[in-house]
């Protein structure tokens, strides 16, 4: 099958849904008002967010220009971004409904959900990036954290996004690190006059970030990976290697490392009045940017207190079931914790922390990538290329990166999406942990939901641009308990162990989540939970609990959106001739949406098959 579909093959496909999923609708354009309303609202929003329009190969043609900018972080450009979210809502909201279509219904239902929510962060005077939120999930209450903001952010666009075939991109790309160091520079000022309002960052966050920036600017500029990078790059292209890393060089020791250095300087002279947690209750309006936080990442309005107790529910379940794998392997002196802790350091799971261990480990990631490529037609009707490289998180941002994520491909498919392990102490993903680990982040999970928009695009531009945290996470993982439902571990028990653990942790998160920023527990109270709960690693849920805190909410979003997707699917489950995959591809055609808009969609289909 050929990369993109016809609106014809669309429309045949989706008749094979018609025993388990009502007329949904696809294949009609949108009426016209509300056409030339979500062209001006994609159009903005990567005119606001140009990285955005380079990560989805957008940035040519008439956006050609976009390739030269850089996100402005500054307050000014925020300040306008919020502006033009403001005013895009409003001529939203006034679209006429009554004309629409149910498709038409579920993208202006999706446009105005992203929107509604980050103008109703604008109201939070702390440094979350708005519209952001919804576009990329980076938000947070500070400025920079170990994991958002230019530093870790715009280096990883520009060795890992940015393209570089032609003399035009290394221009573009010398432009753009002139720009990171503006970025930089607008960051740092929001990070002060965020300080001077009682927003500041934990210490140990401020640490995190001091010891990553410090290690960026121990090497002199022609070594750094900025430089080096595009030298590669440009060499393979057969182009002036040579001359574009002089003048990359030049840009970042005249102007880029004297920006990271005041930033560096501006977080180390913060650490000694910073305070000890990193709970954002203590923050000016501390309580509703929480619940905002959670809006964001649950794309619902449970309380905090609600999923606590949901966590806590959740957790006892799955350590139940966690205890009778562990016993049906043998494994039965010590707590749950400490017999997973002791299949951790079992040497025989275990890859060596060298080089030539992490290549091994990337190596198997990539057979259990080819095995499930092999059995995907047990989930899915859908037939889809879904290219995936797999790579290391850059050893400079390691230290304050997740432990993996995956990062979508190009729209226009010239660049693969990238699954992305951490792998600064391979202890942290023993075998039998990788397989539901490379499923969430693959195929069946982000890559493959990611896929879709990629290689059929049957809705607006718009609707590549929006991502909902629980959507996303929710669908990822979903595709760990359909691996377990299809039985992808029937002669792999231990790795069945591991998708056990991963759905615990992530039970576990909306406790400790919750606990942090809503209920005052400490980092070490939250670290000794997750490690007692899961049986990972304490030095790994101390990067775990970091992470929590500099993304409040986030974590929430994978829990609770898998409960959303299995409450759809048991309504489907009552339609005569049930298919799973069926449904999983009604899912996946449905996009990345809020949950309210997806059972909108399949309500208003479900009436209109009715009458």
């Amino acid at each position: 099958m050929t990369m993109m579909m016809s609106r014809r093959d669309l429309i045949t496909r989706t008749a094979a849904l018609a025993a388990a999923t009502p007329a949904l609708g696809w294949g009609r354009r949108p009426a016209p008002a509300l056409h030339d309303v979500l062209e001006r609202c994609a159009q903005e929003m990567l005119e606001d967010y140009p990285q955005q329009a380079t990560a989805l190969g957008l940035d040519s043609g008439a956006r050609a220009s976009l390739r030269y900018q850089l996100d402005d972080r500054s307050a000014e450009g925020m300040a306008g971004q919020q502006r033009r979210c403001a005013e895009r809502l409003a001529l939203l909201r006034s679209v006429e409904r009554q004309s629409l279509d149910n498709e038409a219904l579920l993208t202006l239902d999706a446009t105005l959900h992203a929107h509604a929510l980050a103008a109703k962060g604008a109201r939070f005077d702390t440094g979350h990036r708005v519209l952001q939120a919804t576009m990329s999930q980076t938000w947070s209450p500070y400025a920079i954290t170990q994991m958002t903001g230019a530093f870790s952010e715009d280096t990883d666009h520009l060795v890992n996004e940015h393209p570089v075939t032609t003399r035009a991109d290394i221009d573009a790309y010398i432009e753009r690190l002139g720009a990171f160091a503006m970025a930089l520079d607008g960051e740092t000022e929001r990070l002060q006059a965020d300080h001077a309002r009682g927003a500041t960052p934990p210490a140990f966050m401020l640490e995190l970030i001091v010891r990553q920036q410090d290690a960026a600017l121990k090497p002199p500029a022609a070594e750094s990976e900025l430089v080096q990078s595009l030298a590669r790059r440009a060499r393979a292209a057969e182009l002036d290697a040579n001359d574009a890393a002089r003048r990359a060089a030049r840009v970042v020791e005249r102007q880029w490392r004297p920006a990271l250095r005041r930033q560096r300087d501006a977080a180390k002279a913060l650490i000694a009045q910073a305070p000890a947690e990193g709970g954002v209750s203590r923050l000016p309006g501390g309580e509703a940017s929480y619940a905002w936080f959670l809006e964001v990442s649950t794309c619902g309005t449970s309380t905090a207190g609600e999923i606590h107790r949901l966590g806590l529910a959740l957790t006892r379940d799955l350590g139940a079931r966690i205890d009778a794998g562990l016993r049906a392997a043998g494994l039965t002196q010590g707590s749950i914790a400490q017999r997973l802790l002791a299949l951790t350091r079992d040497p025989a799971h275990r890859f060596p922390s060298t080089e030539a261990g992490r290549a091994q480990l990337i190596a198997h990631a990539n057979a259990l990538l080819a095995r499930a490529r092999e059995r995907i037609g047990t989930l899915s009707k859908l037939t889809m290329k879904a290219p995936v490289t797999i790579l290391r998180v850059p050893p400079d941002i390691e230290a304050g990166a997740a432990g993996a994520y995956m990062v979508a491909g190009s729209q226009d498919g010239s660049r693969p999406s990238r699954y992305y392990l951490n792998l600064r102490d391979t202890a942290d993903w023993p075998r039998w942990a990788l397989p539901t680990l490379t499923y969430h982040e693959t195929l069946p999970g982000h890559a493959w939901q990611e896929a879709y928009g990629i290689e059929h695009t049957p809705w607006p531009l718009v609707r590549s641009l929006i991502r909902f945290n629980a959507s996303s996470e929710g669908w990822a993982l979903y595709a760990e308990q359909l691996a377990d439902e299809q039985g992808w571990y029937a002669d792999d028990p231990l790795g069945r162990l591991g998708y056990l653990q991963a759905m615990q942790m992530r039970a576990a998160r909306l406790v400790v989540d919750t606990g942090l920023h809503a209920f005052g527990w400490t980092h070490q109270q939250a670290v000794h939970y997750m490690v007692e709960s899961t049986g990972r690693t304490p030095a790994s849920m101390h990067g775990e609990i970091d992470r929590y805190c500099a993304k409040p909410g986030q974590a929430c979003g994978y829990m609770t959106g898998l409960h959303e997707l299995l409450a759809l699917r048991d309504e489907a489950r009552k339609a005569p001739g049930f298919d799973v995959r069926d449904f999983n591809d009604f899912v996946l055609r449905s996009g990345n949406v809020p949950f309210q808009a997806m059972r909108a969609f399949w309500e208003r289909a479900r009436r209109a098959t009715a009458t």
